[in-house]
């Protein structure tokens, strides 16, 4: 048994619809999610490009985002592929980088694997840089140490310098 560590974002239609829709399949799929942190809202994330995108990116609804502990049998490609899978039954679809999504299901931490291959990369490799992903991982996996950057989740989001803002809705 392993502990995927994901994370969920929604910026199109009904958002939190989407997000409850995300859990149940992956529970049924996925493995057993025995710990879910709260419902935040977040402004878009388009990291240090975000001057060169086309103002419909820049301008896009806020997304609710949260973080998801989950119990799982599979290997690591294979969770990431019922995930997509998720996605695609959820409607996601990939025409923009950076652009709108009903669904986003992101591999954060698998154990404290490493993995780099083409298809996935775990831990995430953007995750120390996005306030809204760490403040929600925060809220579930506070020690969490990151298998490379050897920090907790909590350091982690004590030194992002990320400033964007991030509040909590609730569960």
């Amino acid at each position: 048994m392993a502990i995927l560590i994901l994370h969920l974002g929604s910026n199109l239609g009904n958002r939190q619809e989407k997000l409850n829709e995300a859990i149940n399949f992956i529970n049924k799929e996925v493995g057993f999610v025995f710990s879910q942190s709260s419902i935040y809202e977040t402004a878009v994330w388009l990291g240090d490009e975000q001057d060169k995108m086309p103002e419909i990116l820049r301008k896009q609804a806020p997304f609710l985002n949260m973080a998801l502990q989950v119990e799982t049998l599979l290997e690591p490609i294979n969770a990431l592929q019922l995930c997509l899978g998720i996605e695609d039954k959820l409607g996601r679809v990939r025409k923009q980088k950076w652009g709108p999504r009903r669904i986003d299901i992101d591999l954060i931490f698998y154990d404290d694997k490493i993995i780099n291959t083409p298809k996935l990369i775990v831990p995430h490799p953007w995750m120390q840089y996005r306030r809204f992903v760490l403040m929600p991982l925060a809220e579930i996996i506070p020690e969490w140490v990151h298998p490379v950057l050897k920090q907790n989740v909590q350091d982690l989001l004590g030194t992002c310098e990320d400033e964007g803002v991030v509040r909590v809705l609730g569960c």
